[in-house]
């Protein structure tokens, strides 16, 4: 439980409070970030490292080869840009909580910690989309210290008539949402409350993600759900998922037809905004020029882009610095991209490195699930692996907006899960070889 606590707060100063802190207790302007701290806490844990290479090669392989892409992009930008090295390297600093990792596998010992570790996981996020959710209706209750712009009433994130819900770090709710529905659909999701816990739980994710009017979230995230009830080993969640999209679909066509007659009722939920009233909303015009500067940087420096962009000019709101940079130099550091953005600061060199982080999950998650499924009894390996798959499609698809990789509100749990992923596989192997499945892969490394 130690352990775990200590994960957790870490977690805590990685994602600087979670927003439960005001500013002026998370950033002293100038000197020091409360996520800064890993880079005080690591030098001590850096003896370790070794160790876990030997244990986590792939794995360590992958974080590693991530911060060489981030000191590249530091020395590439200096040549790209009027900016120094250390300049470069203090922009995208947080881009090293990959080396987070490294702590997360001395902290997780075996699957038994794993499971424990979200379920306590589980059981936080809920409490925190629950207070996001409240917020959104009560934004004077003072518990999540979030900027004026969203609940004030001359707020610029009104969509659809009504303000969106403040939803930071979803990737952590949205990784357990999909590990809790495998535990729904494979077990061991438990009987009586634990059941019905996940249920909740999902069904509070659902409501906090449809209320951010988020289409990058939305629509990848409904994919995922349908693969997941797809892939749903009973024919009866098949069958299951069939009758949901039918009934979606005989939905949609009455409401058509009911709103042609006057009738809004479906309209005017959360999903029939969502469906009816998308193309109401302006184009995207930010991500089109964003896109075809990251397309001119590549063009610029295949190999590894034109580095990171740290230059900062002055003005008001960051969007004004921004829109100076660009007249200035036709680059300035963007986060409403993904793929494309890796593509224009890092090249193909960034390209091959999310290839090898998909292939690493989709290969290590079948292997082991297949592993478990031989050694039998392992439900809750099972239904980690099947929620890794399903985090997996959704990160595919929506990394073409979401810099998942990158931005500093989303990278901070992917290390985790890569951790998590580690030492599941690691510990499947050793006890297929302690029972003698010769037939199980021998995958240690």
């Amino acid at each position: 439980m130690i352990r775990n606590c200590l994960i957790v707060l870490l977690l805590f100063v990685l994602h600087e409070g979670l927003y439960f802190l005001p500013e002026k207790a998370v950033v002293i302007p100038g000197v020091f970030r409360m996520s800064d701290a890993l880079f005080v806490v690591f030098p001590f844990f850096a003896v370790t490292v070794r160790r876990t290479f030997s244990r986590y090669r792939e794995e360590s392989l992958i974080v590693v080869s991530f911060c060489a892409l981030v000191f590249l992009s530091c020395l590439v930008g200096q040549f790209f840009w009027p900016q120094t090295y250390m300049q470069g390297l203090l922009n995208i600093r947080k881009n090293l909580f990959w080396l987070s990792f490294f702590l997360y596998v001395l902290l997780i010992r075996d699957i038994k910690e794993v499971e424990k570790l979200l379920k306590l996981l589980t059981g936080l996020a809920g409490i925190y989309v629950t207070l996001l959710i409240l917020t959104k209706y009560f934004p004077n209750m003072g518990i999540i210290h979030f900027s004026e712009r969203f609940y004030s009433k001359s707020a610029g994130t009104m969509r659809f008539g009504e303000h969106r819900l403040f939803f930071p770090y979803g990737t952590i709710p949205i990784m357990l949402y999909c590990i809790a529905l495998a535990r729904l659909l494979y077990g061991p999701s438990g009987k009586g409350f634990g059941k019905m816990f996940l249920v909740v739980f999902i069904l509070i994710v659902w409501y906090a993600i449809l209320s951010s009017f988020t289409r990058g979230i939305v629509y990848p995230l409904v994919i995922a759900t349908v693969f997941a009830l797809f892939r749903g080993g009973r024919r009866s969640v098949r069958f299951t998922a069939f009758g949901a999209m039918a009934v979606l679909a005989c939905v949609y066509v009455l409401s058509v037809a009911v709103n042609e007659g006057g009738g809004k009722a479906f309209e005017e939920t959360k999903v029939g905004k969502l469906i009816f009233n998308a193309g109401s909303l302006e184009p995207e015009r930010g991500r089109e020029i964003q896109a075809l500067m990251y397309l001119r940087g590549f063009e610029r420096s295949p190999l590894t882009g034109v580095g990171t962009f740290a230059v900062r000019g002055t003005g008001g709101r960051a969007e004004e610095v921004d829109a100076i940079a660009y007249r200035k130099y036709g680059f300035f550091d963007a986060v409403d991209l993904g793929y494309l953005k890796i593509l224009g600061e890092n090249g193909l060199l960034g390209i091959a490195w999310v290839i090898w982080w998909y292939s690493y999950f989709f290969r290590r998650a079948k292997q082991t699930l297949r592993a478990a499924k031989m050694l039998g009894n392992m439900p809750f390996v099972e239904a980690f692996c099947q929620g890794v798959l399903y985090l997996m499609v959704y990160l595919l698809i929506s990394g073409v907006t979401l810099g998942h990789w990158i931005h500093p509100n989303m990278i901070t749990i992917l290390p985790l899960l890569l951790a998590l992923m580690a030492v599941t596989r690691v510990s499947v192997n050793r006890i297929a070889t302690a029972s003698g499945k010769a037939s199980v892969p021998q995958y240690s490394r």
